[in-house]
């Protein structure tokens, strides 16, 4: 009987110790979907993808990117159509938010 409780002891302890230390690295938005085209070097029908900084440079709010992805290619269709994961790309990327 002694035997059976050092082992089920073991056992939560050892699932207690797993749990808390494995906590997995949260993936953002950006890397998931945007950086692996937006990179610089991808090109979609002649014309080079912008880069992460070439956006930053040309869209100084998220609002001016939202704008923009209205008429993006329907390779970003996972996005383009919902304005609160696109929002959530640009405060990834450091956009300013408009102020109303």
């Amino acid at each position: 009987m002694h035997t059976k409780y050092l082992i089920m002891t073991g056992l939560f302890t050892a699932t207690a110790v797993l749990m808390v230390g494995c906590h997995p690295e949260r993936i953002s938005l950006w890397k998931r979907h945007c950086e692996s085209c937006h990179d610089g070097k991808t090109t979609f029908k002649s014309r080079t993808v912008m880069s992460k900084e070439q956006l930053i440079a040309k869209y100084e709010t998220i609002e001016q990117l939202l704008k923009a992805c209205e008429i993006s290619p329907s390779c970003m269709n996972i996005l383009k159509h919902n304005k609160k994961l696109l929002k959530q790309v640009g405060k990834e990327i450091g956009l300013k938010e408009d102020i109303k």
